[in-house]
């Protein structure tokens, strides 16, 4: 897993030796514990945390296992309420939005988050009937939307070319 990581983020296997040599210290051989393996993982890989917001189960599992799948942390909350909670108490790099929730809207929901964490990070999730009424809305608080139903592979792409720029301006500013 450590090393197909590597290979698919461009990295070296001598990088790798020299991190592992920083955490571990080598014996006679070279096996490595899942504790040490998180280490090194965290050290060379950033880690991004999510929060979803979405009262579709299967859709909110499906989105879970994928961002999951391309090692984002993502925290599931079904209600407005419970993500405003989560929202609260932890500090989200993204915050996946439906538009519509039992308790609410992505609109009201932004506005209560602003007042904690204004910077916040969102995309909101709308349905093609929705878009007409809220696209306007929407970019008030949003830095994008996915219209459903949507490609996952899109919706990956799309958080991932946000957190390339975010990290590009980390970097060079």
């Amino acid at each position: 897993g450590l090393m197909y990581r590597f290979y698919k983020e461009g990295k070296s296997y001598s990088e790798l030796i020299r991190i592992m040599s920083n955490i571990i210290e080598f014996k006679d051989s070279i096996y490595i514990n899942n504790v040490q393996q998180g280490e090194i993982f965290l050290k060379v890989f950033k880690v991004y945390y999510a929060l979803l917001v979405e009262n579709e189960k299967n859709l909110a599992r499906f989105i879970m296992l994928e961002l999951q799948k391309e090692s984002y942390q993502v925290d599931l909350a079904k209600t407005g309420q419970e993500g405003l909670a989560l929202a609260k108490e932890n500090n989200y790099d993204l915050l996946l939005l439906n538009n519509q929730f039992a308790d609410g809207t992505a609109f009201a929901f932004a506005q209560q988050l602003s007042l904690l964490k204004p910077a916040a990070v969102i995309i909101v999730m709308v349905s093609r009937e929705e878009i007409a009424d809220s696209a306007e809305e929407i970019q008030q608080f949003a830095v994008s939307y996915m219209v459903k139903p949507f490609i996952i592979s899109d919706l990956v792409d799309k958080i991932s070319a946000i957190f390339r720029g975010r990290d590009f301006i980390d970097q060079k500013c």
